[in-house]
């Protein structure tokens, strides 16, 4: 097999280290850090509850004084930036189109699915948690997915109270449907709109906090890179769709929130599972 000296360039592009081995010629690259998805040990129904239970938190009055870059603007980052923004950090969230209502999230039209048993037809977490890592090939990471079902109810509760109008029974209930192959109707959809509705409930929700004062918005921006100082992120750095300057942005710590195949689901985080979950990821000691 032969390697041209543009295979060698792409590859320097691409990794940190390249080494060409003989006889074969072949590449081996190492990536700048590790992936390391941080998953508590424990039981697997225990995993995330007890790294909760037992995490540091960070008092009212300090939270000021640390800044946190959101990357992305979907389900997942909007809700996360309002609520950080919410809880009285200071937050930038960053996305490449012009407005955070033009995220993908919005093509998220089936419904969304909550282990709440409305229908008394034997749902429960554990079912919400088989089929969800069923549904993804069993490629999912299970600690995580289960974390997801146990918050599923909550995250019903907070798109109600953002306003989200999902549909309802004629007595003004909640509806529910089987969707997806599931045996249970856990469902809960607003019509054939239910990502964008989501979306509209979590932009309003953002817009709140932007018009506070405590998140800060930066359309038209993308992320090239991540700064990484002794093996901890320290910022990013970003490039301007309209000028095309790059800009760095320093920040206490990061969250980057992915949509589609970087996520297990489509259900936007809660608002109690961000503030515990991301803080004990971020390890912010108490002072």
């Amino acid at each position: 097999m032969f390697v041209s000296d543009f295979d060698i360039r792409i590859s320097n592009l691409l990794t940190s280290v390249i080494e060409i081995q003989s006889p074969e010629y072949r590449i081996s690259a190492n990536m700048i850090g590790t992936l390391d998805p941080k998953i508590p040990h424990g039981p697997l129904d225990e995993k995330w509850r007890s790294h909760r239970d037992h995490s540091r938190l960070v008092s009212p009055n300090n939270r000021r004084k640390f800044e946190i870059i959101v990357v992305g603007s979907g389900l997942a980052g909007g809700s996360a930036a309002a609520t950080l923004g919410e809880l009285g950090y200071r937050v930038k969230c960053f996305c490449f189109q012009d407005s955070p209502r033009r995220a993908h999230s919005i093509a998220a039209q089936g419904g969304i699915n909550a282990a709440k048993n409305y229908q008394n037809d034997g749902d429960s977490v554990y079912r919400l948690f088989h089929d969800t890592i069923k549904g993804g090939d069993f490629r999912s990471r299970e600690a995580n997915v289960y974390r997801l079902a146990e918050v599923s109810n909550q995250i019903i509760d907070q798109c109600v109270e953002q306003g989200v109008p999902f549909a309802r029974e004629y007595g003004g209930l909640l509806a529910n449907r089987s969707f997806g192959g599931a045996q249970v109707s856990r469902t809960f959809y607003a019509r054939g709109q239910t990502g964008q509705q989501l979306l509209l409930g979590c932009y309003q929700a953002l817009c709140r906090q932007i018009a506070a004062g405590t998140v800060q918005m930066f359309p038209y921006t993308e992320m090239l890179d991540l700064v990484i100082v002794d093996g901890h992120s320290k910022g990013i750095i970003t490039r301007s769709l309209r000028s095309g300057t790059t800009h760095a942005a320093a920040m206490s710590q990061p969250l980057i929130a992915l949509t589609k195949g970087a996520r297990s689901s489509r259900i936007p985080p809660s608002r109690r599972f961000i503030r515990r979950a991301f803080l004990s990821a971020a390890n912010i000691n108490r002072s």
